[in-house]
């Protein structure tokens, strides 16, 4: 049971700053703030990566856990996600960057330990 909270934990850290990063430009043109190109551009790893996240991460929490999960990932990750963005403003994408990769790399350990005992 405890790893079940890490996993949906882990997750909806994860997803929320993958879902902010994809919904970063639609943030910055409404506001106006400075945007590098690796942030905006549709076809940059980040951009693609954090799309892959947004997908992936509720399926392989669905798959490793209980059927609500992914329920709690999502709705949890796209809270997160918004609270994120307004606080930090134009400075998320640097926050998120970083967490995005850490929640994979943590993740990580936990996917493959659950697909080795199933």
């Amino acid at each position: 049971m405890e790893n079940l909270y890490w996993i949906t934990l882990i997750s909806a850290l994860t997803f929320a700053s993958g879902f902010a990063l994809v919904s970063f430009p639609i943030y910055a043109n409404r506001y106006h703030w400075p945007v590098r190109k690796v942030f905006v551009s549709t076809t940059s790893v980040l951009s693609i990566f954090s799309g892959i996240t947004v997908v992936a991460l509720p399926i392989a929490a669905f798959l490793m856990a209980k059927w609500w999960t992914p329920i709690v990932v999502i709705a949890f990750g796209y809270f997160l996600a918004d609270l994120l963005i307004t606080v930090l403003r134009r400075f998320a994408p640097y926050v998120l960057t970083p967490l995005l990769f850490t929640g994979w790399f943590l993740s990580m350990p936990v996917i493959l330990q659950h697909w080795l005992e199933a």
